[in-house]
């Protein structure tokens, strides 16, 4: 998706929606990803510190919303991946 469009379809959402809303909508469309990523990392790293999990949710939420560019899970998890290292 070209950049502009992709600008657009956020500001868009972010406009007609609440900031929950938008996080709803990111979250349907990546099923979830976000929650499950972060339930994994915590399953590894049981005690990470609220700075380390502050820093992977924002990765996560980024790498969410790239991933509405794409129409397949799997071109939506290799974005996700990405933001895994």
């Amino acid at each position: 998706m070209p950049k502009s469009i992709h600008e657009n379809l956020m500001s868009g959402l972010r406009q007609h929606l609440t900031p929950a809303q938008v996080e709803a909508v990111l979250d349907s469309y990546t099923i979830g990803k976000v929650a499950f990523t972060l339930n994994g990392y915590k399953a590894i790293v049981p005690d990470l510190t609220p700075t380390e999990e502050e820093v992977i949710v924002t990765n996560l939420k980024l790498a969410r919303e790239q991933a509405v560019a794409f129409k397949n899970m799997k071109e939506i998890s290799a974005v996700f991946e990405i933001y895994k290292d």
